[in-house]
């Protein structure tokens, strides 16, 4: 398995996408902090508690991030037959799913650490101190800590498609409805109907909770998040590599 999960790595290392994915995100990151300079120079409104407060209000994007780079790890294995070879030269399907699980939770750490270490490296150069960093950090720790079942859950929402759906664009699609379109859907629908049950439902979403920052970090927002998050990653590897090991790759 090790051998496989550094093959995976190794062969997203070598693709183009992810660092022209990395340098987009970054060229939008350096945009953004350029845009509190500018407003710095003339109001002096802005420091570096700010630029990490609208740091961790942005932490739901990460689990969009997760369908990039399930998608960059997969690669379109059905459209090319890779996976097919890969399952005739006698690769075991578990081995297949969780080595490409693996590989994409390693990728997407690793791109999160980039994303939100070239933030707050430029936002020291860039922004004045702020008033409460310490409190401020410690915040964006916890907003971490709350995030990462999150986005974790997304990686095995985002695998378990990749693998049951043979097209790409089709599984990313999935998955983006899944993430962001059912809640609101849910939420809608609760509206609508007036049935508590679509709120019940909604509560266990990916994105519910982040509905409430404060909440959130609070203990119980912490249980909840770790709770929905290993839940989505366990429930949708069993299910996603249930149905895989039954699948017919033509």
């Amino acid at each position: 398995m090790l051998n496989y999960l550094k093959a995976e790595c190794f062969k997203v290392s070598r693709r183009k996408y992810p660092y022209l994915f990395l340098l987009f995100i970054l060229l939008g990151e350096a945009l953004i902090l350029f845009t509190f300079w500018m407003v710095n120079t003339s109001t002096a409104h802005n420091n570096f508690d700010n630029t990490v407060l609208v740091l961790m209000v942005t932490m739901p994007i990460g689990l969009y991030l997760a369908v990039v780079v399930c998608d960059m790890v997969f690669s379109d294995q059905y459209k090319h037959n890779t996976l097919k070879n890969e399952v005739s030269f006698g690769i075991s399907r578990t081995k297949l799913y969780m080595g490409k699980l693996i590989a994409s939770v390693v990728v997407a750490l690793v791109m999160l650490a980039a994303i939100m270490g070239f933030y707050l490296l430029g936002s020291l150069l860039c922004m004045p101190p702020g008033d409460n960093t310490a409190l401020t950090m410690a915040g964006l720790g916890v907003s971490l800590l709350a995030s990462l079942p999150l986005w974790l859950g997304a990686v095995g929402l985002t695998i378990a498609l990749f693998f049951n759906i043979r097209s790409n664009v089709g599984a990313a699609f999935a998955a983006v409805g899944v993430i962001g379109f059912l809640p609101g859907a849910l939420k809608m629908a609760s509206l609508l109907k007036g049935y508590e049950i679509f709120l019940t439902i909604r509560s266990v979403c990916l994105l519910a909770p982040f509905d409430n920052l404060n909440t959130m970090v609070e203990a119980n927002g912490l249980i909840g998040a770790w709770l929905i998050g290993m839940g989505w990653l366990i429930g949708s590897t069993v299910i996603g590599l249930l149905f895989f090991q039954r699948k017919e790759i033509s």
